[in-house]
């Protein structure tokens, strides 16, 4: 596999059995075990609801392939249909299931990258929100980062290629200071990537993304918590936002790009 596929999908995968068992003990090492049932659990629910919109939703099959036939008589003939009873090729009906199958994929895999992303099953339209409020949000949930990266400054920087197109790292950060790992909790855009860390042992969120993001103006409106504070720095075509309840930023000077 290659190693800049994005987290997201390579947890999609493990969840589905799709991976080496190196690569698979490689993943769980960057997820929290609870984290993981939960999402296991979310996964046999999916499952579930999969097998159940099959068994029981009313469809009516001869209805769509005749509009299918109708739409495409001038390319489908009696006689190729016919031969395709014949020679058991898939027909009208069978593309009918695969179209509806491949549509119910596609709405489960959206469910379970939502839920990776943010924490839970959300709205497939994104919404840009107050960094303060998903940083309130974090805290509430334990603020554990999915991806822990802390040993591996390689996966540091593919996480922010695969998702940003630009590889970052961290420069040695003071005593006191540590980054904790990332998380893709949603802010500013869908490929917003946030950064966990603690300065002298407060809770801090930079959260990175395009500066050109049209979701920048609401997401660094800061109108949930006085405590909080919320510093934004751009440069080389990028936005830093680091939520604290300190007075001033301390991770943001951090960040370096790599080439």
């Amino acid at each position: 596999m290659n190693p800049n596929t994005p987290y997201e999908e390579k947890l999609e995968l493990y969840l589905d059995g799709l991976i080496s068992d190196d690569e698979a003990a490689d993943l769980l090492e960057s997820i929290d075990a609870d984290e993981l049932e939960r999402l296991k659990a979310l996964q046999a629910q999916v499952d579930a609801s999969l097998r159940n919109y099959v068994q029981v939703t009313p469809f009516d099959e001869e209805a769509l392939a005749q509009r299918v036939m109708a739409s495409s008589a001038g390319q489908v003939t009696d006689n190729a249909a016919a031969t395709s009873k014949e020679d058991g090729s898939f027909g009208i009906r069978s593309l009918v299931r695969i179209a509806v199958a491949a549509s119910l994929l596609l709405l489960a895999s959206l469910a379970i990258r939502s839920y990776i992303g943010g924490g839970g099953i959300v709205e497939p339209v994104f919404k840009p929100q107050s960094l303060a409020a998903v940083y309130e949000d974090s805290v509430k949930r334990g603020f554990t980062p999915y991806y822990d990266c802390r040993e591996k400054e390689e996966r540091f920087a593919n996480f922010f290629h695969s998702n940003l197109g630009q590889p970052m790292a961290l420069a040695q950060m003071p005593v006191g200071s540590e980054m904790l790992g990332l998380s893709r909790l949603g802010g500013i855009s869908p490929t917003t990537i946030a950064m966990l860390g603690k300065v002298d042992g407060n809770k801090v969120i930079v959260f990175v993304d395009k500066s050109v993001s049209s979701g920048l103006k609401k997401a660094i409106a800061n109108t949930s918590s006085p405590e909080l504070s919320v510093f934004v720095e751009k440069k080389n075509g990028f936005v830093f936002c680091e939520v604290t309840p300190l007075k001033s930023s301390k991770m943001i000077e951090h960040f370096l790009f790599v080439e």
